[in-house]
């Protein structure tokens, strides 16, 4: 038996223990915890080099109790009966000490969503050296395809395990999944010219690691960033591509669709239902049972049945994203969006930490807008003047969407075809109203790790260079 199944079927007895013997000692109130046990494999490029590898097991539980409805929540990765007895008393302590909450409430026993595709066996037999033989053979791979090829950077990060919850309302559900995540990064000199940071990647729930693959598809996206030139500002056709929109794009419509800020009034889309808040075009689902999605889970981290919600249909606003708190203040069903380990970086996070050390937060699991019927070829052969945004960097404002964002690769593209890769370009506007001006979307999408997405083509977008 591995050190990871060790621990979770001990995490899982002694979370099983403490949870029962709160409920006799104080039936009146309620208890909940969130336990993982996952090993994880990770390697990091720096400079052509390995700079880190580690493979390690964590373990541990948090937990969350209701004292009159009153919050608190405590956690520990001690594993051991008093260290899980102490941390929920702590978290009582917590809740008694809290501002009370009429809307704070725990699922009750629900049907897991059946989904295939969650767990893959070949991560039990990968091992440390072979993880880091993949990343040099990427390294490599794109550093022998053109000598003005340096990689900067990457990662590969290789988890699998166990996660569950129980709670005094007769939740009780586990289940067991794997993730990867794999990319390299870099950039190009010849003489006097260097070229932009250029990235490649791939997610996956499968142990489907191409590194020569990834490594000549980021040198080939370097090679085209030389020879760089600057345009007069003009405004014009733009596709993003789906790198472009999961980072910037994707951003404002999840905090758009987050019910805690339309009940917090930070959302664009307050009082949005059954209007048309985007181009007819746009249809917008957030899929929790995706067979193999990266983000499909049997249940959310409060223990709600993951489901499929439109939220976009149309242009038609249909839903928001919600858990048990948001549902219950609006009079609605949760939609199973309840998590604790969200992919946006969020600083008090980044410390923190997530999974059991974290109370769960409304966010997507697979976010996915519908595909088009035309390849992105086609969809650049019918722009007069324009630009095809790989990449870019800059923070939306997520509340208005307004950005002004510098283009980290971007083409510039006239009567169909693409002439020369942009330096110095940014873009200026509020994505609101970019989503809007939608005149095509393509055939081809990419998975991202919390969203499946296709490039967008918008009209009227502006386009300058500093």
């Amino acid at each position: 038996m591995s050190q990871v199944q060790k621990d979770w079927e001990n995490v899982y007895s002694l979370a099983e223990q403490t949870i029962t013997k709160a409920m006799k000692e104080d039936s009146a109130n309620d208890y909940e915890a969130y336990f993982s046990a996952y090993e994880t494999i990770e390697v990091n490029i720096r400079n052509s080099e390995i700079l880190t590898q580690n493979k390690l097991v964590d373990s541990g539980a948090g937990f969350r109790a209701i004292v009159n409805g009153h919050l608190g929540f405590s956690c520990s990765n001690k594993i051991d009966q008093r260290s899980f007895d102490d941390t929920l008393e702590n978290a009582k302590n917590v809740a008694k000490m809290s501002r009370k909450d009429i809307d704070i409430s725990f699922p009750e026993s629900t049907k897991e969503a059946a989904i295939n595709n969650l767990y893959d066996s070949q991560f039990e037999s990968i091992s440390l050296e072979k993880t880091v033989e993949i990343a040099k053979q990427a390294i490599d791979s794109a550093e022998d395809f053109d000598k003005r090829i340096t990689v900067k950077t990457g990662r590969i990060l290789l988890r699998a395990g166990y996660r569950g919850l129980m709670n005094s309302k007769g939740v009780n559900i586990s289940e067991k999944g794997t993730y990867s995540i794999f990319y390299v990064g870099g950039g190009g000199q010849q003489a006097n010219e260097v070229t932009g940071g250029c990235y490649e990647g791939s997610v996956s729930r499968k142990l489907k690691l191409e590194p020569e693959k990834m490594g000549e598809k980021l040198a080939r996206k370097i090679v085209t960033m030389f020879g760089k030139k600057k345009v007069e500002e003009f405004k014009g056709s733009a596709i993003f591509a789906s790198d472009s929109v999961a980072y910037q794009i994707l951003g404002v419509l999840n905090e758009a669709l987050n019910a805690d800020n339309i009940l917090t009034e930070k959302s664009a889309w307050i009082n949005q239902l059954g209007n048309t808040v985007t181009s007819e075009d746009l249809t917008i689902i957030d899929n929790g049972i995706l067979d193999g999605g990266y983000s499909s889970r049997h249940f959310d981290d409060e223990g709600s049945s993951s489901q499929k919600t439109v939220l976009v249909e149309k242009g038609k606003l249909t839903n928001y994203l919600h858990y048990m708190k948001s549902a219950k203040k609006m009079a609605t069903q949760t939609t199973g969006n309840a998590c604790r380990s969200p992919s946006s970086f969020d600083l008090v996070r980044s410390i923190i930490g997530v999974g059991y050390r974290a109370k769960p937060e409304i966010y997507p699991s697979n976010i996915i807008i519908l595909p088009g019927q035309k390849t992105q070829e086609k969809l650049l052969a019918e722009i007069d003047k324009g630009v095809l945004i790989e990449s870019m960097a800059g923070f939306p404002q997520k509340g208005s969407g307004m950005i002004s964002a510098q283009l980290s690769r971007a083409y510039y593209v006239e009567k169909g075809e693409i002439q020369f890769c942009l330096k110095d370009a940014m873009v200026s506007g509020k994505i609101f109203d970019w989503l809007k001006q939608i005149s095509g979307i393509s055939k081809e999408v990419k998975e991202h790790q919390s969203a499946i997405l296709p490039d967008l083509r918008i009209e009227d977008v502006k386009v300058f260079c500093g």
